[in-house]
């Protein structure tokens, strides 16, 4: 070893480092990036629509900052077998009657996902205290699909379909 330099032409040159060096600043701008636009906008819907459902049982919404993780997941646990869409006479004219009153299961999970908008270090899919309301998640998604409540996803229609087997393409 001759000390991290390597020799080109008979001198010594500094190797190369394969770690880029960072600044605090550059880090801390990479924190929020993983979640797109539009899983802030569903987080933030699914929060106030816990908040909304909070108002209407105990009268005030529930302060994020203050609730211990084991009641939060408690509430979170009869939130999501109570929350259901509002009323509005649309969902009632197209879907079947056994499915108006459901949300679709994508929509719950989407109310489910990434409580981390609230500013707290709370996982509400990997912390210990939540196991139990995420049981009772699954659980719930579960019983609606053995009932038939659960409205299967509709997917679009495929046109044509291509395949590619040795090279050769055909439709079919």
């Amino acid at each position: 070893m001759n000390g991290g330099k390597r020799q080109v032409d008979g001198t010594s040159e500094p190797k190369p480092k394969r770690f880029k060096a960072l600044a605090d600043d550059e880090i801390d701008s990479t924190e929020g990036k993983p979640k797109s636009t539009s899983t802030k906008k569903n987080s933030q819907w699914g929060i106030n629509l816990f908040q909304e459902r909070h108002k209407e049982v105990f009268e005030h919404e529930l302060d994020f900052y203050t609730v211990t993780k084991d009641n939060l997941a408690e509430k979170l646990r009869k939130f999501y077998c109570e929350a259901n869409p509002k009323q509005n006479g649309h969902r009632e004219k197209v879907l079947p009657a056994h499915q108006a009153n459901e949300y679709h299961r994508n929509t719950m999970t989407n109310i489910k996902c990434d409580k981390s908008d609230i500013d707290r270090n709370v996982d509400i899919v990997r912390d210990p205290e939540f196991t139990k309301s995420n049981r009772t998640f699954d659980g719930h998604l579960k019983s609606r699909m053995e009932s038939g409540t659960s409205r299967p996803t509709q997917h679009k229609e495929i046109s044509q379909v291509t395949t590619c087997f040795n090279g050769i393409t055909e439709s079919l």
